[in-house]
């Protein structure tokens, strides 16, 4: 699965205790933190841009990962789920695209999808929280990772 993250935001990660997720990034990862230090087992590859993660225990809040390399750095929520936790995930730098495609369609939102990033339109009179993100009209978010509402994946 390819992740495209978007400068200055935050992408949500899917965790299991059962199986490790592996992300592997563009550049060497310089720095890491990801919860308290004995929230997950950390692996690297031999050229640091592979990173193998599994939380140690069940946690039920989000755990908060910071990732620093050369060029960028990202920051992730990672939530334990037992079930659909990411596997392997390719993780590029994302950019605001030109034009986009709707894919999805709620009677709160639309999600529109470019090339790297999405366009999310809100239908509602009021604000959504997106991603952890107050959305009154619209806003683009970083692609390939969930998009959350209220709580709930919707896409």
């Amino acid at each position: 699965m390819d992740a495209y993250i978007l400068p200055k935001t935050i992408a949500y990660l899917f965790l299991s205790t059962s199986s490790p997720t592996t992300l592997h990034f563009e550049t060497p990862i310089e720095f890491i933190q990801a919860g308290k230090g004995s929230d997950f087992d950390v692996a690297f590859s031999k050229d640091k841009k592979t990173l193998v993660l599994r939380p140690i225990g069940i946690f039920s809040d989000q755990k908060n990962m910071v990732i620093i390399s050369k060029d960028t750095h990202f920051h992730f929520k990672l939530m334990n789920v037992e079930k659909r936790s990411h596997d392997f995930v390719y993780i590029h730098r994302g950019d605001r695209n030109i034009s986009y495609v709707k894919q999805f369609e709620n009677d709160f939102l639309k999600i529109h999808e470019g090339e790297s990033s999405l366009y999310l339109v809100n239908k509602t009179k009021n604000p959504l929280e997106i991603n952890g993100v107050m959305v009154h009209k619209s806003a683009v978010f970083s692609k390939g990772l969930p998009v959350i509402m209220n709580g709930e994946v919707v896409y």
